[in-house]
């Protein structure tokens, strides 16, 4: 009787405990994503206006080759890495958290200085053969640094993800809209602003300069939760017997990761390298334009996604099956609620809406912006499904299914833009989008054994246990 009564009352502090960690970090979240999205705005404003419209091109092009250095240089680690450190955490497994930590640095620091060395080589003739830009020898520098440092940053905003620290990784994030990074770039460039001195090298520099102070911040911060972490989890006796992590079971868990993640960069753009490539160049533009306003109806489940990212593996470690999907299913219910609500007025007036955000030349293309805004509402209603399977193990299928949705989108887009133009294209992103989700959905259930779907009955779960914290009070 007296171990039922412990093992209910430890079963229940876990699941407060992972409910208080989401609604904290979720208000975290949201404040940096909006911080960081209006931050990277004011830093596109200040360079579009100091640097010459080929310098502010050249600047966006590099901006995104150091977004796809990124992606290889970190191999897929700080996905698998979030899985391994809070299952580590969840069984106490020191020797597992340590030797997970300890290995994929090692792989991600051999990864990423051979591509860096593979970058210098072969940049400045891919840069002219295929964009006609020179790159000098100082920009060339900058840039294959600022990939070194994006890797390491991001790889240790992903580790602290892992602990449980959602604030810090939102703080730190290195991504387009990370807010502390946008934060310290937009002070160093309204300082060369006044100087009268701002380049395409010195822009460069100041991004430099605020991801070098944002490194430093997150290495100390990884350092000492860690170094906690692992003295507290040494003293507590595992739930399970240590399997040894090796370099090997890394890479053979990550390589699916890193492939998804390439396949889905390359997707998610692929959609408007086919509009530019086959329709004339104004609707061209319009598609862009459209596509540009309706990825901030899926902002809320990116949100989400950067909450609770931490507690799928944990809960999963656990066998806490009920929590994982209501977590999922109230999240997904949130996520929703705040796109539609964004979404309505704008579907509402689309053609004003293109109108007043981009000119009147963008307003006949109301029902491109339409479709597109549909498909991400989709897209947040099937929830996390997609990091319930990378999280748990089950990376394989969700590359297979990102795969195949990149291949319909490769000998299918191009014949849809041709015959039906852009409208015909976004309807065909949406269609694929939708049935990639569904199947992800699908895939949950089967193989970790929940459902992501947006369940307007699951948001309790997410509130329960405050109101009943104040109850007792």
């Amino acid at each position: 009787m007296t171990t039922d009564v412990t093992d209910r009352d430890t079963k229940s502090t876990e699941e407060h405990d992972v409910q208080r960690k989401i609604r904290q970090g979720a208000v975290f979240v949201v404040v940096g994503r909006i911080g960081g999205v209006a931050l990277i705005f004011l830093v596109n404003a200040i360079l579009a206006r100091a640097l010459p419209p080929n310098d502010y091109a050249t600047y966006l092009l590099l901006m995104s080759w150091i977004v796809c250095g990124g992606i290889l240089g970190r191999m897929g680690m700080d996905r698998v890495m979030i899985r391994y450190i809070s299952e580590s955490m969840a069984t106490n497994d020191a020797d597992r958290l340590r030797s997970s930590l300890r290995q994929s640095l090692y792989i991600v620091a051999i990864a990423s200085s051979l591509l860096a060395m593979i970058s210098f080589a072969i940049l400045p003739y891919f840069s002219s053969t295929v964009f006609g830009l020179t790159l000098d020898p100082g920009t060339l520098a900058i840039v294959v640094i600022l990939f070194l440092i994006a890797t390491a940053l991001q790889l240790c905003t992903e580790y602290l993800r892992g602990f449980d620290e959602i604030q810090l990784s939102a703080l730190f994030d290195a991504k387009v809209s990370g807010p502390l990074v946008n934060f310290v770039n937009v002070v160093a460039l309204l300082c060369l602003l006044n100087t009268g001195r701002l380049t395409l090298q010195v822009a460069l520099s100041a991004y430099l300069f605020s991801m070098i102070v944002t490194l430093v911040g997150a290495a100390i911060a990884l350092y000492n939760r860690s170094k906690t972490l692992l003295q507290s989890t040494s003293d507590t006796q595992a739930l399970t017997e240590s399997i040894p992590v090796t370099k090997l079971n890394l890479a053979i868990v990550a390589w699916p990761i890193l492939l998804t993640q390439v396949i889905e960069f390359l997707t998610t753009n692929g959609d408007l390298w086919i509009v530019v490539s086959r329709c004339e160049s104004v609707e061209a533009a319009a598609y862009g334009a459209a596509r540009r306003l309706a990825l901030l109806f899926a902002l809320p489940i990116y949100m989400v996604n950067n909450t609770i990212m931490g507690s799928i593996p944990r809960l999963n470690a656990l066998q806490k099956r009920d929590e994982l999907q209501s977590m999922l299913q109230g999240s997904a219910f949130l996520a929703t609620m705040a796109s539609f609500a964004m979404m309505l007025p704008v579907l509402s007036m689309p053609q004003l809406t293109l109108q007043l955000v981009y000119g009147s030349q963008y307003a006949p293309y109301g029902m491109t912006l339409i479709c597109l805004a549909l498909g991400y509402g989709i897209f947040c209603a099937t929830g996390s499904a997609a990091f319930a399977l990378l999280l748990t193990g089950h990376e394989r299928f969700v590359l297979i299914s990102t795969f195949a949705t990149g291949l319909l989108l490769l000998y299918g887009g191009p014949f849809v833009a041709e015959t039906y133009g852009i409208n015909g294209v976004a309807i065909f992103s949406t269609v694929l989008l939708f049935v990639k989700q569904i199947s992800l959905c699908v895939a949950a259930r089967k193989y970790v054994g929940v459902w992501s779907y947006a369940n307007p009955s699951s948001f309790r779960w997410l509130t329960q246990n405050r109101s009943r914290t104040k109850a007792e009070c």
